[in-house]
């Protein structure tokens, strides 16, 4: 996870998801120079977690358990559908939990990109440009999967929604087992987070090898003509 001025929207959105639980310390200029869990943020992200893990097994046992099931009719949608839900419930609790321990990685990780931008802004005036890019393209990214996650999740729920009213006759219980699937529902934000977070810091990284191919362009001048006449021939 990459922790800088240039995404602390992305840090931020994911505190609020349960996968950073970190506070971050500032000098009196504002610069960023360490991080450290919070204990108050550490009990919030466990609490998200296995509430909306508790809820989700809650729902599905509910589901079960029904005098005509919704989606658990048989026995094969009973093991596939359980197996999905667990499937997602584990990913999330390994995120929080890598989040909670994963401190020491996520320090390393940052010294070694500070000290790589340090060394390529020798080399590479438009370093600063780039950072003042990079907010913008969190926030995108955030909005898209956000906007894209939450029609396919509607859809769904949808769905499943119209299936139930069918059924009402037959089960006055449909409606309260489609909304015993929303806590899993709220779990794939959680996961959905989890991606964005792995796509920023690859983001961030494959943006310091960019401008690693520039600054020993720069260096190199005769390299980039031997690489262009070779992809030429």
């Amino acid at each position: 996870m990459e922790i800088s001025e240039s995404t602390q929207a992305v840090f931020f959105v994911s505190r609020i998801f349960g996968l950073a639980p970190y506070v971050v310390k500032r000098t009196s200029k504002g610069q960023i120079v360490d991080y450290k869990r919070n204990l108050l943020l550490v009990i919030y992200s466990l609490s998200v977690v296995f509430c909306l893990a508790g809820l989700t097994f809650k729902g599905i046992f509910l589901d079960i358990n029904s005098k005509k099931p919704i989606r658990m009719k048989t026995a094969t949608s009973r093991v596939v559908t359980t197996l999905d839900v667990s499937v997602v419930v584990s990913a999330c609790i390994c995120g929080v939990f890598c989040g909670i321990y994963g401190l020491p990685f996520v320090r390393e990780l940052n010294q070694r990109l500070n000290e790589a931008d340090d060394m390529l802004s020798i080399y590479v005036a438009a370093g600063k440009q780039d950072e003042r890019g990079k907010p913008r393209k969190g926030l995108a990214m955030l909005t898209l999967v956000g906007f894209i996650i939450t029609g396919a999740l509607a859809l769904d729920i949808w769905v499943w929604y119209r299936i139930a009213h069918k059924m009402k006759k037959e089960n006055q219980d449909s409606d309260a087992n489609v909304l015993g699937y929303c806590p899993f529902y709220a779990l794939y934000y959680i996961l959905m987070m989890f991606h964005v977070l792995f796509a920023q810091s690859a983001l961030g990284i494959s943006n310091r090898f960019r401008r690693l191919n520039v600054a020993l362009y720069q260096v190199f001048p005769e390299c980039k003509t031997f690489s262009f006449d070779e992809r030429t021939r």
